[in-house]
């Protein structure tokens, strides 16, 4: 398999956090509490974050592949202080040599002279192309007048979050920020242009019947209908003479499509609907696009004779951007150690004890979950509509084996995403395109 950017990135991301989780290289900002943490996708854009609920902080990762030059290495460290911005420490990641140069010796150098124990900032080295003899080359140290600024910590996983959204939809939100011109109050007018003109259109309003709206749902033939539920429930209490026709349509409003109350239908829908945009770096806070939000909707805008081609778009960048490949090989390591589990709700129960044992998810012992919605239980439907999880029968749990992934089109996948969207990422180091397999 071959090892891309974010591949190579994963997996000293994780030899590290192992390390500091079974109590070395620890310091004042890290303790073996450490998990893995989303990495905030608008710039700057580290490879990985960690975060640690005892010791209330957040660290990040910028990983160099062994093909940098030495100039991009001078850009890493420039890097590694920018994430000081959202973290409260950093470490850059280097090959040990480049084209025959001591970087190891050089950057050494350079931290213990000028960085150590002035700013958070450590440096980590490894040897060749095999990312072999991962080592800790210069710690972060605290200065004397350190202190740990609060960082704001999150439960979220590390890969991106999906809730109810299909390619269409995400597609027609980027168009709606292609076409808003406006600075001011940015992110409520994309919003608004969404909800008019593709979601909650003046035709769904002024009924209580089903209309469709302008968005596609997965299959990309049927379209989403806008309050399909509450609309349901209002033509059940009119039908039944509960309500009259008219008190419908102003509960319809109220509950449905105004903007002018704190709880309904246009407030929920906003935060369900975004998230995923912001996740997978498609625009940033104020509802801009990005460079990679820029090619999505310039790449998709039109229509195509075969429209899985937008479905594929997305999931190529889900994967990579969107860390679900990470994911998805975690799974697959976890597979290996399965014995004897024989239902679905044992074995999404133990993938996600895995994770939580490896510190790959991040959970505050504190709050109290409400389990209304069972674990990668979004994720496995996503999974399903990008063809990438096979099915037995009607489930995609195989007695014994698990959720098994269809390698080979999440290699297509990946590598397309490199040809269409690396030079694009937030993520990817655009000095190689890939590495050869560890």
């Amino acid at each position: 398999m071959t090892v891309y950017h974010h591949r190579s990135a994963d997996y000293v991301s994780k030899y590290v956090l192992n390390k500091w989780r079974n109590g070395l290289w620890l310091n004042n900002y890290i303790s073996q509490e450490v998990t893995l943490a989303p990495s905030p996708a608008d710039f700057p854009s580290p490879d990985s974050d960690f975060q640690d609920l005892t010791k209330k902080t957040r660290i990040s990762l910028e990983f160099k592949p062994f093909t940098e030059t030495k100039r991009g290495m001078m850009t890493g460290i420039g890097q590694a202080i920018a994430y000081l911005k959202k973290a409260n420490a950093s470490y850059l990641v280097s090959p040990s040599k480049i084209d025959g140069f001591d970087m190891e010796d050089f950057l050494n150098t350079t931290f213990e002279t000028f960085i150590k124990g002035k700013i958070p900032v450590g440096l980590i080295v490894y040897d060749g192309e095999d990312l072999s003899n991962i080592r800790l080359s210069c710690d972060v140290q605290l200065s004397a007048t350190s202190q740990t600024r609060l960082i704001k910590l999150t439960e979220k996983p590390y890969w991106c979050w999906w809730r109810d959204s299909t390619p269409d939809l995400i597609l027609k939100l980027g168009l709606s920020a292609q076409n808003v011109q406006t600075k001011t109050n940015r992110s409520k007018a994309v919003w608004d242009y969404f909800w008019d003109n593709y979601y909650a259109t003046q035709s769904t309003r002024n009924t209580i019947q089903d209309v469709d709206s302008d968005v596609f749902n997965f299959d990309l033939k049927t379209k989403m209908i806008a309050f399909e539920t509450l609309k349901e429930s209002l033509r059940q209490q009119v039908n039944s003479n509960s309500i009259s026709n008219q008190t419908a349509l102003q509960i319809l409003k109220e509950k449905g499509w105004s903007k002018g109350f704190v709880e309904n239908n246009y407030q929920d829908y906003k935060k369900n609907f975004t998230t995923i945009m912001k996740h997978v770096n498609f625009w940033d806070a104020n509802k801009e696009l990005t460079p990679l939000g820029e090619r999505f909707v310039n790449r998709n805008g039109l229509p195509h004779s075969d429209k899985r081609v937008l479905t594929d778009e997305l999931a190529q960048i889900i994967l990579v951007e969107g860390k679900h490949e990470n994911l998805i090989s975690d799974i697959e390591r976890f597979n290996k150690t399965l014995k004897s589990i024989k239902h679905n709700d044992q074995y999404l129960i133990s993938i996600k004890n895995y994770l939580d044992q490896q510190g790959y998810i991040s959970k505050n012992p504190n709050r109290a979950t409400s389990g209304t919605r069972k674990f990668l239980q979004s994720e496995k439907q996503l999974w399903g509509h990008f063809k990438i999880l096979t099915k037995t029968g009607n489930t995609y749990f195989h007695p014994g084996k698990g959720f098994i992934f269809d390698r080979k089109r999440i290699e297509i996948l990946v590598e397309s995403f490199y040809k269409n969207y690396g030079d694009v990422s937030s993520f990817i180091d655009q000095s190689t395109n890939q590495l050869i397999s560890v």
